[in-house]
């Protein structure tokens, strides 16, 4: 798997995070939401620009509308797809070789 992908993946998950919060009462981390989007993008544009556009596609939907529901787990699952890669992977990567965690 390429680390751009996994990259890309943990900034997906951190912008769901975020926009978790953001709807749950934190208004300003709207902002995060944006930054972590934007960098997701930027870490795959080389390999994958076509999947880099789809992620600026749905950040600037949601620059225009901020109640944009972003579709994460669309979003994960194509990066995965594209990138070769799926959970075990990411958990092989992080030293649990049994695909095992804590």
């Amino acid at each position: 798997m390429e680390r751009c992908v996994l990259c890309c993946m943990k900034h997906l998950a951190r912008a769901h995070g975020y926009h978790v919060e953001m709807l749950n009462g934190y208004p300003l981390h709207y902002w995060f939401v944006l930054g972590e989007l934007s960098l997701a993008e930027e870490s795959i544009s080389l390999d994958f620009p076509a999947v880099a556009g789809k992620l600026r596609e749905h950040r600037k939907q949601l620059e225009s509308h901020p109640k944009y529901a972003l579709p994460y787990l669309e979003l994960l699952e194509e990066v995965s797809v594209v990138g070769g890669c799926d959970v075990r992977d990411a958990m092989i990567l992080e030293g649990r070789k049994d695909g095992t965690t804590d």
